[in-house]
């Protein structure tokens, strides 16, 4: 994945890390980021794995971040992708990242029966007085990647 140029390629791929510019003379048009910034896993086991990748797309109007959260299942022949979510941040001072929040008790292996890994995506963005910060967690239900939302 760190190899992965989307500026260079077309695709599905490279249009995930792809963002509309939002500067005065080219508002909306496409920008692909020209390489993947960072490309972590954040937790895996043999059956899945759970990858975020960041890249800066170039834009003129202000900085842009996108980071895509991936979830690979193992098959016979390799890996793939079998969900995805898409996160962007921009303005000033703006990023994106992810981790492992979920933890286990030592008996317990982390991804057996009650024991998914959760995994937090924070997003800060801002600058010029309007600066924030936002986070949400993600589990994997099935064969998808699922909001986790505490009851």
């Amino acid at each position: 994945m760190k190899a992965f140029q989307p500026g260079a390629t077309k695709g599905k791929l490279a249009f995930l890390f792809t963002i509309a510019e939002i500067g005065a003379e080219s508002r909306g048009k496409p920008v692909a980021a020209l390489a993947i910034e960072s490309c972590d896993t954040i937790w895996s086991d043999d059956k899945s794995a759970l990858l975020f990748a960041t890249a800066k797309p170039p834009t003129v109007g202000t900085d842009s971040h996108i980071g895509v959260l991936f979830l690979l299942v193992h098959q016979r022949d390799g890996w793939r992708i079998d969900d995805l979510m898409r996160f962007t941040a921009m303005e000033k001072d703006s990023g994106l990242s992810a981790k492992l929040t979920a933890s286990a008790a030592i008996a317990h292996q982390l991804g057996s029966e009650g024991f998914d890994p959760v995994i937090m995506v924070n997003k800060h963005q801002g600058g010029r007085g309007y600066a924030y910060e936002i986070c949400a967690s993600y589990k994997i239900a099935g064969s998808k990647l699922k909001r986790f939302d505490l009851e």
